[in-house]
């Protein structure tokens, strides 16, 4: 077994019993986990077959974005197994009925179309990396599609590309050096998670790549305020690993897991899944006062 597929075969196991976990303690959580599951399975397992061209940054490029504090690259610049992920396309599609009601809904509809060969997924890959949302919006619009469920399929499909361009990508940065910025320091996204290290340090992670970097404990990475007293949290109960930093400035929020106080594996994109409820505690306190 090589070094990759064993390391694919531990994070497996992490997510399993991660979900688990989870799904014990919330049972109403049940239906969302165990899709939730199967995506991220399916992505692990095809994570170590990726096969995508070594990223490379010049050294002049390097040093300019390391002067101006700006990400590595861009999306576009993210390079994708089309076969793999053109196979994770259909992967998903058959067990997108499992998921929400608006995915049960789509998934025949996607299906029919693969199998009537209406389109290809590797045509929706590149319009993803380019943000070209109107092409998608018109594609699902042909399919007689939601287009957030199709972006959905398309951006978990060629997820393990991103991933692995990710991690090449982000051997340019200094692990030591904290990125105090609420931007991605890679592909320059925003943050969908914060968590807290064994030592209290706070890390933020990318809601493209996931790659993770460390920040100020005192910041809000939306509008950059770092006065105390405009920065306020919000404690779940009886979730003692989570919190909700808010910022009454920009009234927005970040959901954070204090990994000191995980009793399971800590996989990102899970926990952001598994969170819904806080998001909607978070809404009534920080976005709804700026209506």
């Amino acid at each position: 077994m090589t070094i990759e597929k064993e390391k694919s075969r531990t994070v497996l196991n992490e997510i399993q019993k991660a979900v688990a976990s989870i799904r014990n303690k919330r049972p109403a959580y049940e239906k969302i986990l165990n899709f939730y599951e199967k995506v991220f399975l399916i992505q692990e397992a095809s994570g170590s077959m990726v096969e995508v061209e070594p990223a490379e940054i010049s050294e002049s490029a390097l040093s300019l974005k390391k002067e101006e504090k700006l990400p590595l690259v861009q999306m576009s610049d993210f390079i994708v197994d089309h076969k793999r992920a053109a196979a994770d396309f259909i992967q998903i599609c058959n067990i997108l009925g499992e998921g929400s009601p608006k995915m049960a809904q789509a998934a025949p509809k996607i299906i029919d179309a693969l199998d009537r060969k209406l389109f290809k997924p590797e045509s929706f890959f590149d319009a993803l990396l380019q943000k070209n949302d109107e092409s998608l919006t018109i594609a699902a619009d042909d399919l007689g599609l939601d287009p957030e469920v199709l972006s959905f399929v398309i951006y978990n499909s060629v997820q393990p590309s991103v991933n692995n361009c990710g991690h090449q990508f982000s051997v340019y940065l200094d692990p030591k050096t904290p990125f105090d910025a609420g931007y991605c320091p890679v592909c320059g996204n925003l943050p969908a998670l914060s968590s807290l290290g064994k030592d209290g340090e706070r890390f933020l992670s990318c809601s493209f790549c996931w790659h993770q970097w460390r920040v100020k404990r005192i910041f809000c990475p939306f509008c950059e305020n770092t006065v105390s007293s405009k920065l306020n949290y919000l404690y779940a109960d009886d979730e003692k690993e989570y919190r909700v930093d808010g910022c009454d400035k920009c009234k927005k929020y970040l959901k954070t897991i204090d990994t000191r106080k995980l009793e399971r594996p800590f996989y990102p994109r899970l926990e952001e899944v598994a969170t819904l409820h806080l998001d909607m505690i978070a809404q009534e306190k920080w976005q709804a006062s700026d209506v």
